[in-house]
């Protein structure tokens, strides 16, 4: 966008400039298919906990009548 953005605004007249903005295209094009690339790896592993349900001794199991309602 910042690419564009110049081109449309400044008009650069540097010789190296016709070649830079369309590499700043390649570079987001690039860069979608890296971070697709990553979010389905991502998405193909299934999230685990960090602990299994009842290691953490502030946290009661199901079913041992620990009632929530009453204040501390």
């Amino acid at each position: 966008m910042a690419g564009t953005a110049a081109e449309a605004l400044l008009h650069p007249a540097a010789a190296w400039w016709p070649y830079v903005w369309p590499a700043l295209w390649g570079a987001t094009g690039i860069s979608f298919i890296a971070w697709a690339a990553l979010r389905i790896r991502q998405k193909s592993h299934p999230h685990r906990p960090a602990q299994p349900l009842g290691d953490d001794p502030g946290t009661p199991l199901p079913g041992t009548g620990v009632a929530y309602d009453r204040a501390a």
